[in-house]
């Protein structure tokens, strides 16, 4: 029947209709997610990596100074860098204990473990290398400590501060590999369910001109009748 046709046609574009704003819905939605991890989350745990190994280098820095310093009999300056070495492990602990939380990979969880591992290790080196470089009447004894046990601990952390890195880097070129199939995904969605809008749609208006017809036929019908 006419009315039947009309539902049909009305019923099927509510449906087209619902399901394109439902996936224009869901891929926003989806989008929304996968930015708020590359910007809140992924830059963030890269920015922290990166300003670890800063500080991480920093520290290097204040040992290779600090031994240097004492070889010249330099107290004050062995002091000087002994206060600024604390204060970079201050920054490294901090820097850890903000990142930790946000590491989602077990390869990342192990790579943090193994640089709060290497800070105390540091620590530890560091005091026996900052007694000798105060101390000790010979250079070569600070120097040992600090070729034999305070570089491989170096090397170690900064290796894995290196590995962080990377794998924030990886999250993000993966993040953005979803976000461009998510993209092109919602606009193939999109394309098929305006065309099935278009189809209905064209059925619509010729179910229309076929009751206009049928209407028109029978108005000159009666019109004859009553002739």
């Amino acid at each position: 029947t006419i009315g039947k046709k009309l539902v049909l046609c009305f019923a099927a574009m509510l449906i087209a209709m619902f399901g394109l704003g439902y996936s224009s819905w869901y891929s926003m939605g989806k989008l929304g997610s996968l930015l708020d991890t590359a910007v809140n989350k992924t830059a963030t745990k890269l920015a922290l990596s990166g300003h670890l190994g800063n500080t991480l280098t920093s520290m290097g820095s204040t040992e290779r100074g600090t031994v240097i310093r004492a070889a010249m009999k330099d107290t004050g300056k062995v002091e000087q860098y002994g206060q600024v070495f604390d204060q970079k492990v201050v920054e490294a602990d901090n820097d850890l204990k903000e990142l930790r939380p946000m590491l989602i990979t077990e390869v990342g969880r192990q790579a943090a473990e193994t640089i709060v591992t290497g800070l105390a290790a540091w620590q530890s080196a560091h005091r026996e290398f900052y007694a000798a470089c105060k101390t000790s009447k010979n250079a070569s004894v600070p120097m040992g400590i600090f070729v034999d046990k305070i570089v491989p601990i170096e090397t170690t952390t900064q290796q894995a501060v290196q590995k962080l890195v990377q794998i924030q880097k990886d999250l993000n070129e993966a993040a953005a590999k979803e976000a461009a199939d998510s993209s092109s995904s919602a606009r193939w969605i999109a394309f098929v369910l305006l065309g099935a809008c278009l189809a209905v749609g064209s059925t619509g208006l010729f179910v229309v001109r076929q009751i206009n017809r049928v209407l028109h036929r029978v108005a000159v019908n009666m019109a004859e009748g009553a002739d």
